[in-house]
């Protein structure tokens, strides 16, 4: 998928997009982003795209937001502290499977 109007790619090396098609979606979406960033393991700045349309598919749109460079430190049950294992736990929630899950698949 790319970013309607500049024909940027969506995904994105060290950040976190989740695509949406209504603001019932987006809200949901951005109650758990919230959370992650409230916790530090996102950056501040939440992005807000309409993404280009593709054969079969119109009016979407994305959250894309940047994993933090250093995440903080937890005790107990909080989120794990690596990239990788931040994007799955994210995953989960969004109950989507990751790029790994899908390439097993």
């Amino acid at each position: 998928a790319t970013v309607a109007g500049t024909g940027e790619r969506l995904t994105q090396p060290g950040q976190i997009a989740v695509v949406y098609s209504n603001r019932a979606e987006r809200e949901e979406y951005l109650q758990y982003l919230g959370y992650l960033r409230h916790l530090g393991y996102i950056e501040q700045e939440i992005e807000d795209l309409e993404l280009a349309d593709m054969q079969g598919v119109r009016g979407l749109h994305a959250l894309r937001v940047a994993i933090a460079a250093a995440p903080p430190v937890h005790s107990g049950d909080a989120l794990p502290d690596d990239p990788a294992a931040l994007v799955r736990a994210v995953a989960e929630v969004f109950q989507v499977p990751t790029a790994g899950a899908m390439e097993a698949a």
